[in-house]
């Protein structure tokens, strides 16, 4: 921009010079009235030079307009005193108009900026008329369809002989991709900072829900009326869903894991089967509201293989779905398209409905955010979505969006290599008594957890650490060690890993808040046969005491 700026000033004032010496000439013919073969030939030769300047300024000029039009950066000049500006550049298809549509005048410019932004180039245009220096800032600008483009807009001033700036000449680059990768890294920061604090909560609150449900199973056993029967039952039935909402924020945090028997699935097939399922969402309830969703499928020409759980692929295409259907105030379509890139396969989800704005697009993954209100959903869809589409080694991200132009979200699928499914342990079932040695540093939970052993008929000792277990051991013949993971000085993996070789009849079970994902390499380190995720209940209590 420099260099373009030099040449230019350098070209003009050779005009300059040219057109004072063909005037001077000029003036010496008229006032002689000789025609002199000295002054006509200066006088010719000056006119040529003056031409080939001139015709070089223009090529300078179509040469910029050129770079212009071949790159994705616009250039122009803004003459302060007229107001006028002049582009070189097709601002127009960039920002969506047809060619002319755009007007060359500051106003014209400042109708284009974001309403949000607009005090910037206001501000800028009293230092432009006062400074001399370059100028750098950055903005947002509006397309015709209602999208928007960030722009860098740097610029330096045309000095006139007083020292005063007379136009300014600047350079537009396109820095849109750049702020989107710049607020996807703020976001996937933002929401591990949210992950790392739901998982906190998700442990605690698992600790005195495994306190809770264990005592409402004790109290169930007993010989007690049923009316406090059925409050009983409603309040373990409310514990659950606790418990599995908790699971979704561990999913989230990335702490709990979900299923991992993956298996070679059709993409196409498992769309068509959410579809049809969700018929009565797209179909029949928003017919009832005068609402017709017309469904569309743009389906790759070939068949087209994931490895991944069955299950967890339709929550996340269900919750997609509802989202669109719920978003359409009005009939409209709701598309699916699919294809591969480079890294694997992909999934288009794409509604006609209100779309999103910029601050609901920042959050809309997050955990309990929700624009329809607690009684439609509690926030946690698309934020389990998010896990699940991470765990499966994939990205979920929205592609397109704007306010009353609908919603587009890609779900990115790669290339999984098949896991290794895990065995199950086939029990014989252990029909007699059984000693039990319950490890956990929370004493309510030490005796709800001696409490349920002996409900199920097997005998149970409890230690509050795991320097408490291990002399317990040293006198004692135990079955089975369950074992908190969590506690001070000792964690349950410490404990199974001291005692891993010296009792080899008792079966180690490790009992942990933070979810029950382990690797079966893992288990085999410590020496652990069982992990169980809280809160457990006594079915599966039951199902671990007769198996060993």
């Amino acid at each position: 921009m420099s260099a373009k700026i030099n040449l230019e000033k350098e070209l003009k004032q050779r005009c300059t010079e040219l057109e004072r010496q063909v005037e001077y000439y000029k003036n010496i013919a008229q006032q002689t009235g000789q025609k002199r073969l000295r002054e006509v030939e200066m006088l010719n030769s000056f006119i040529s030079e003056q031409k080939k300047s001139e015709k070089a300024l223009m090529d300078n000029e179509q040469r910029f307009r050129l770079i212009a039009q071949s790159t994705n950066d616009i250039f122009y000049e803004w003459d302060i005193e007229s107001n006028k500006l002049q582009w070189l550049g097709n601002i127009d298809s960039t920002l969506g108009y047809k060619t002319g549509e755009i007007k060359h005048s500051f106003e014209n410019w400042l109708r284009l900026i974001h309403p949000e932004d607009r005090h910037l180039l206001e501000d800028t245009f009293l230092l432009h008329k006062e400074s001399t220096k370059p100028v750098e800032y950055s903005y947002r600008v509006r397309c015709k369809d209602g999208s928007i483009k960030y722009w860098n807009d740097n610029s330096s001033p045309i000095i006139d002989q007083e020292g005063k700036s007379k136009k300014w000449v600047g350079g537009i680059s396109d820095i849109t991709e750049r702020k989107e990768a710049e607020e996807a890294l703020i976001q996937a920061q933002r929401l591990g900072a949210i992950g790392e604090l739901a998982s906190g909560v998700a442990h605690y609150f698992n600790n005195s829900l495994q306190g809770i449900l264990g005592n409402i199973e004790l109290a169930l056993l007993k010989d007690i009326s049923p009316e406090v029967r059925d409050y009983l039952e409603t309040v373990k039935k409310l514990s659950m869903e606790a418990a599995s909402r908790i699971s979704q924020l561990q999913r989230f945090s990335g702490k709990g894991k979900g299923q991992t028997d993956y298996k070679q699935l059709s993409l196409n097939e498992i769309i068509d089967d959410v579809v049809a399922h969700t018929r009565p969402l797209w179909k029949d309830e928003s017919e009832k509201l005068g609402i017709t969703i017309e469904i569309e499928k743009n389906y790759a020409s070939k068949e087209l293989k994931v490895d991944a759980n069955a299950e967890d692929l339709r929550f996340v295409l269900y919750n997609l779905i509802k989202n669109s259907v719920q978003s359409m105030r009005n009939s409209g379509k709701l598309a699916f398209e699919t294809g591969e890139t480079e890294t694997g396969v992909y999934v288009t989800v794409t509604d006609t409905g209100t779309g999103m704005d910029e601050k609901i697009r920042a959050r809309f993954l997050q955990p309990f955010f929700t624009t329809k209100g607690f009684e439609q959903g509690k926030g946690l869809g698309m934020s389990t979505s998010y896990a699940i589409v991470k765990e499966h080694g994939g990205n979920i991200n929205v592609k397109q969006t704007a306010l009353g132009k609908g919603t587009s979200i890609e779900i990115i699928l790669p290339y999984l290599k098949k896991k290794e499914k895990r065995p199950k342990d086939d029990f014989p079932g252990y029909k007699n008594s059984a000693k039990v040695l319950w490890v956990d540093d929370e004493e309510v939970i030490r005796d709800m957890g001696k409490a349920l052993v002996k409900a199920l008929g097997h005998s149970a000792d409890v230690a509050a650490s795991g320097e408490e277990a291990l002399g317990l051991l040293l006198n004692n013949q135990y079955d089975l060690m369950i074992t908190d993971v969590g506690m001070p000085n000792m964690s349950g993996w410490q404990l199974a890993e001291k005692i891993k070789g010296n009792y080899p009849e008792m079966k180690v079970a490790v009992v942990t808040g933070w979810g029950a994902d382990v690797s079966k390499e893992e288990k085999e380190k410590y020496g652990v046969c069982y992990v169980l995720g809280k809160p457990i209940d006594m079915g599966q209590l039951e199902y671990i005491v007769e198996g060993i």
